[in-house]
């Protein structure tokens, strides 16, 4: 079953992906484990947002990728 999403939705996931991409960098800039978990619960909330704004993003953008 595949699922449109708005463009807007699309866009706020890619947000998140990318705040996910910066914990990586900060993982790689030795960036202390208080700074990387405050980035973390605030990207958290932020998907918990997005979610309850877009209800079944996650499963649209991961149903939709490839194999």
């Amino acid at each position: 079953m595949q699922r449109t999403i708005s463009n807007e939705a699309y866009l706020d996931a890619g947000a998140i992906q990318g705040a996910i991409d910066v914990v990586a960098n900060m993982i790689d800039m030795g960036v202390s484990q208080t700074e990387i978990q405050e980035h973390l619960r605030s990207t958290l909330h932020r998907a918990n947002r997005i979610e309850t704004k877009h209800p079944g993003l996650n499963w649209a953008v991961e149903s939709g990728r490839a194999s």
